[in-house]
C-alpha cells in the first residue's frame, strides 16, 4: 500500500476509513481529505470509498473537501454521476447554507481521469452558489489554493 505524502502524515487527523484503495480524513480540523492510493476496482468500492466521505461529513462537516485522485484512474459514468447526483448535493446540504469548496489534485500525464474530473467539475456550473471545485496538478498549488478557501470561510 502506498504512503501518505508526507504533508499529510504530521498533520493533526482523524481517519474515518481506510482500504487498499483510500483513505478518508480530516486534517487541521478543518479539511475532508479522500487519498487515493490506486484504482478501485469497481462501481460498488468506489461507492464503500465515497459514502465514507458523507459519513465523515455527518459526524464533523467541513467547508473544505480535497480530493487527492491522482492515483484512481478512470471514474465511470455511473460514478461520475453518483458524485453529481448524490455525493455533492448531500455534502452541500449538511453544510446547511455554507459554501462547499472542493479542490482536486489531479495528475497532469493522465488525460482520462482530467476528463472524467471535468465532468464533475460541470457540476459547479449547475449550481447558482454554495459549491466552488478548483482542480490542482501540483500539492504546491493546492496548499496555496487551501490558504485562499481559508480566506473565504
Amino acid at each position: 500500500m502506498k504512503r501518505l505524502p508526507q504533508q499529510y502524515q504530521a498533520m493533526d487527523r482523524q481517519e474515518f476509513f481506510k482500504n487498499e484503495y483510500a483513505t478518508v480524513f480530516q486534517r487541521e480540523g478543518d479539511i475532508t481529505v479522500l487519498k487515493y492510493f490506486q484504482k478501485v476496482p469497481s462501481h460498488e468500492m468506489f461507492l464503500t470509498v465515497n459514502e465514507a466521505i458523507i459519513d465523515a461529513y455527518r459526524e464533523r462537516p467541513t467547508q473544505i473537501l480535497i480530493a487527492d485522485i491522482r492515483d484512481m484512474g478512470i471514474l465511470k459514468v455511473a460514478s461520475q454521476k453518483w458524485i453529481s447526483n448524490t455525493l455533492l448535493p448531500t455534502l452541500i446540504n449538511i453544510l446547511s447554507g455554507k459554501t462547499l469548496y472542493h479542490a482536486q489534485l489531479l495528475n497532469p500525464n493522465e488525460i482520462m481521469s482530467k476528463v472524467s474530473a471535468n465532468n464533475v467539475k460541470r457540476f459547479e456550473e449547475s449550481l447558482k452558489s454554495n459549491f466552488v471545485m478548483i482542480q490542482y496538478d501540483s500539492e504546491k498549488e493546492l496548499e496555496k489554493g487551501i490558504t485562499e478557501f481559508r480566506k473565504l470561510i
